[in-house]
């Protein structure tokens, strides 16, 4: 999961969730993701389902490719905070520049 399309002010626009891990940005909108915009709560769930991590949140802006194996979306409108069995997308430490 990284933050990326990084605006002007430093900022970023969107959240995305890739199945594989990047080594470089040349390759960022290639293979299959799943892209939220920055503003939309992403919740990760501690414990997977079926063998599939379950995110809650609103649903994303665009899906490359088939993450359903992977992937199990949660759609909800009301916003709330992350209990103890969710990790808030936001919280992610950043090390050396990448996300963790």
């Amino acid at each position: 999961m990284i933050q990326n399309k990084i605006g002007v002010g430093g900022g970023s626009d969107y959240v995305t969730i890739y199945r594989s891990r990047k080594f470089t940005r040349l390759f960022l909108n290639t293979g299959d993701y799943a892209q939220f915009p920055l503003e939309t709560l992403v919740l990760l769930s501690r414990y997977t389902v079926d063998n599939k991590i379950v995110i809650s949140g609103g649903l994303p802006t665009k899906i490359q490719g088939d993450l359903s194996d992977i992937l199990i979306f949660e759609d909800f409108t009301v916003y709330r905070e992350a209990d103890m069995n969710e990790i808030d997308a936001f919280d992610f430490v950043r090390k050396n520049g990448r996300a963790i």
